[in-house]
């Protein structure tokens, strides 16, 4: 009776081991396994980055229309945005220049012309019908957030107020006014109403030099006869605070007489 042979077992090579062909297997599914999650963790990276450079977009084009909304608004709503002097807007929605240039000379013919009658036409020429003298409605004084002035005894519903500009014209006329006559006159003599009125225009004046100092630096070149004279200025625009003046116009009555009594042109 033959014995029988031993039976030689590799568990790693023994291809009739079904157990090796089962770790094989595993194998395999490890490696798809593994290349499954690489692939997966790399579309989830490309996704990300795909996302981040939609959202940059997005907040980039954002950014652009809130600049362009913005530059729009200001280049059509320029008196919203801007603060500019009441005097330079009209209720047709125009908008004056709110400097303008003008040349400077030393002595004007036109104002100094030493025929009286002359010159008076141009001085009396700066001032708009009213002489400066304004009545605003409740919702003007509201809209220019003013302090409420006092009523007008001809329109309740209107507020009286002056213009200083126009004012300080009115003074520096009176001063012209003095000085004339007593060019002309030298027994004229002034009475004490109209010193001590003429002594408040100068202060008036003071004030307001020193109120608006003007720090231009005026020039005296060797051809120049006056210092100087034919300078270009940028000033603010008087023709446009007269527009208004005279668009806002109150012409006054004998019982407004207390409202502003040195103001006398």
């Amino acid at each position: 009776m033959e014995k029988p042979h031993p039976v030689s077992y590799d568990p790693v090579f023994d291809a009739s081991d079904s157990g090796a062909s089962t770790l094989g297997e595993m194998e395999n599914d490890n490696l798809l396994s593994h290349q499954k999650s690489d692939f997966h963790l790399q579309s989830r990276r490309k996704l990300f980055v795909l996302w981040s450079w939609a959202a940059a977009f997005f907040v980039g084009l954002l950014l652009v229309l809130n600049i362009a909304i913005l530059t729009l608004q200001m280049q059509t709503q320029p008196v919203a945005l801007v603060d500019l002097p009441y005097y330079l807007r009209n209720p047709a929605g125009q908008v004056y220049p709110n400097k303008v240039s003008r040349t400077y000379w030393d002595f004007d013919d036109n104002f100094l012309d030493h025929n009286i009658s002359n010159a008076q036409i141009f001085w009396k020429g700066l001032f708009p019908e009213g002489d400066g003298i304004v009545a605003l409605s409740d919702d003007e004084v509201h809209e220019l957030d003013l302090v409420q002035s006092a009523r007008s005894f001809h329109d309740a519903s209107k507020s009286i107020y002056l213009v200083a500009g126009f004012h300080q014209l009115h003074c520096l006329s009176q001063l012209r006014s003095l000085i004339i006559k007593l060019h002309l006159d030298p027994s004229f003599s002034i009475t004490d109403p109209a010193y001590y009125h003429t002594m408040h225009c100068v202060d008036v004046l003071r004030q307001q030099i020193m109120c608006h100092a003007d720090g231009t630096l005026i020039y005296k070149r060797p051809e120049d006869k006056y210092p100087g004279d034919g300078a270009i200025r940028t000033c603010n625009n008087f023709d446009a605070l007269t527009t208004w003046t005279k668009e806002h116009a109150y012409l006054s009555f004998p019982q407004d007489a207390n409202l502003f009594p040195s103001h006398q042109t």
